[in-house]
């Protein structure tokens, strides 16, 4: 991951990458590769799925529910005003946003810090994982300095 990262930021960026960036862009693919939908989609599933009896919703991502039991839940919404549809969804994307922003500074701290964090934010790393990416991370940047 952490070379795919790298390779996204040399591809959108005239500057050499700090740390940060780097676990940023990694964090934007594993958000990709693992279907996280956008503000944008999450809210057309929630209207999708207003329709549907609590037990038979299936969301696509975990962060869609919480976002709408934040905001209300998906029973108050499904009774307010059709007038008020533009504030839920704007309620909701901040909502959700927050949700994403939290899920990725999780992601994005290092392993290390993760595991001394607690279980809150573990995501069953190691430091060897931690320490294989570097060393991953070294390798190819010695093999590709001076390509840019």
């Amino acid at each position: 991951m952490l070379i795919a990262g790298t390779e996204a930021h040399i591809a959108h960026s005239k500057w050499w990458p700090k740390v940060s960036e780097l676990r940023e862009s990694c964090a934007e693919l594993s958000a990709r590769r693992d279907g996280v939908p956008t503000a944008f989609e999450a809210w057309a599933e929630v209207t999708k799925q207003v329709r549907r009896c609590p037990g038979q919703r299936n969301w696509s991502n975990e962060l869609i529910p919480l976002a709408m039991d934040g905001i209300g839940g998906m029973q108050a919404y499904g009774l307010s005003p059709v007038d008020q549809t533009s504030a839920w969804r704007a309620r909701f994307y901040q909502s959700y946003e927050s949700l994403i922003k939290r899920e990725r500074y999780r992601i994005m701290l290092p392993v290390m810090t993760r595991s001394r964090v607690g279980g809150a934010l573990t995501d069953g790393g190691s430091e060897h994982e931690a320490d294989a990416d570097g060393r991953a991370l070294l390798s190819y940047v010695r093999e590709n300095d001076g390509q840019r």
